[in-house]
């Protein structure tokens, strides 16, 4: 019998890096792969079949930096870093670690084969854990026996889904498009449309390489970059199904996060 969990989120010091060149702070394949980490800190006991994502509030981390003129400019809060024994005379001089920030307040919607044990349980696992890099400071979980109540249950935010599919080259057209054109002209002319980081690209087919994080077999990659939309929920509501929820899974040599239908995704990597 399937369950279905809401999750109130708030996140300080969230990470907007989706790529080296593209900021948004819509940390979607973060908030996919943390809810399935979760499932697995708790055992694999709620067996996560489907996340939905609803964006409330995010609050990037900017301040104001005066100009010889007088002027304020508002300038993403950077952070430099620190040595235990430093040959700088200023703390100044060490090198910038570039990052982009934001407090963030989303809601999620977890599909689930199993109810949780205790709903205290997996708001204190939560609260150890990191959210696109950044630290949970609340988080509300709610049970709900059926999708429908769980939905109705999203009072206010906005629904968020993949629409990559919108760059896809349409058949008449005859002459190679850019993509990075492509996908900054969508976010131009369409509303309430952003690029994020949907998952990566591997270089090459994984294999054992000294150092690799935990033993496993580690592969070069690079950002799969796409588009996802924001729909207000009084909208969406009544259309929200279980094929609407984000999903994770292995498509060629593509490890990607998506909640559109009709692309079948494997959980393992197939050469």
């Amino acid at each position: 019998m399937k369950t279905y969990l809401t999750i109130d989120l708030k996140v300080h010091k969230a990470s907007m890096l989706q790529s080296l060149s593209v900021i948004s702070p819509a940390p979607v394949f973060a908030a996919v792969m943390a809810m399935h980490a979760l499932d697995k800190k708790l055992g694999g006991t709620l067996s996560v079949q489907g996340v939905g994502i609803i964006h409330k509030d995010a609050k990037p981390w900017i301040e104001q930096m005066p100009t010889m003129k007088g002027y304020l400019l508002q300038e993403i809060v950077q952070k430099r870093g620190a040595y235990p024994f430093s040959s700088k005379a200023n703390p100044t001089q060490n090198s910038m670690q570039p990052m982009a920030l934001a407090d963030l307040e989303w809601a999620l919607l977890l599909e689930c084969d199993h109810p949780p044990r205790d709903r205290a349980q997996v708001e204190n696992m939560l609260s150890s854990m990191r959210f696109a890099g950044g630290e949970i400071t609340s988080a509300h979980v709610h049970i709900h026996e059926k999708m429908d109540d769980a939905i109705r249950s999203l009072r206010s935010g906005f629904w968020v889904d993949d629409v990559t599919n919108t760059l896809m080259q349409d058949d008449f057209v005859q002459e190679p498009v850019n993509p990075v054109e492509k996908l900054l002209r969508a976010t131009r002319d369409a509303v309430w449309t952003i690029p994020v980081n949907l998952g990566y690209v591997l270089f090459a087919a994984p294999e054992a390489r000294r150092g690799a994080r935990d033993g496993c077999d580690h592969a070069f990659a690079e950002h799969l970059m796409g588009l996802v939309r924001y729909t207000p929920i009084s909208i969406q509501r009544a259309h929200i199904t279980r094929g609407n929820l984000w999903r994770y899974g292995w498509d060629r040599d593509h490890f990607l996060v998506t909640n559109r239908s009709g692309v079948e995704l494997s959980p393992y990597f197939i050469q």
